[in-house]
């Protein structure tokens, strides 16, 4: 999913939740709302590794030309392919954000985990279209999958 979708469905479930509970205040809202879609770093982290390069525009253009080039592709071969491992998606991530929520007594992480767990929730009706598998929920399975599978970037240059 396009970072502007995951931007614009993060605002609308934001204010929603807002207007549903006012109690998480501004502060909240606009951590939910940021953190719905500032999980997509691990992206940028991908093209710094592979490239050498910061520019975050750079970034954005590789994979939406990557995106672009997938989705051409027969769905029995977008199969075969994997994009990486996402260290900031995936259910486990949630879980650590959660106990230190926890042990802390932190609400700000509650926040970050609302907007990671609505970001994951889009990630998985997104992916059900395109792929007949699911990745970037489990970080653990991600990487057990990834060596079945060939990385997109050595198959697309």
């Amino acid at each position: 999913m396009r970072p502007s979708q995951h931007i614009i469905l993060g605002a609308i479930f934001s204010f929603l939740l807002y207007i549903l509970s006012p109690q998480i205040g501004i502060t909240g809202t606009l951590i939910i709302f940021l953190s719905s879609f500032l999980i997509d770093f691990d992206h940028y982290l991908i093209y710094v590794a592979i490239k050498k390069d910061l520019n975050p525009f750079k970034a954005y253009k590789f994979h939406t030309s990557k995106e672009n080039f997938f989705l051409n592709l027969p769905r029995s071969e977008r199969n075969k392919l994997s994009f990486g491992v996402y260290i900031f998606h995936g259910i486990e991530l949630i879980a650590i954000l959660g106990i230190l929520a926890i042990i802390f007594n932190n609400f700000l992480l509650l926040f970050v985990i609302t907007g990671f767990a609505f970001h994951l929730i889009l990630d998985l009706f997104y992916q059900t279209t395109y792929w007949d598998r699911i990745f970037k929920f489990s970080l653990i399975n991600d990487i057990i999958q990834y060596k079945k599978l060939r990385f997109i970037f050595n198959y697309y240059a």
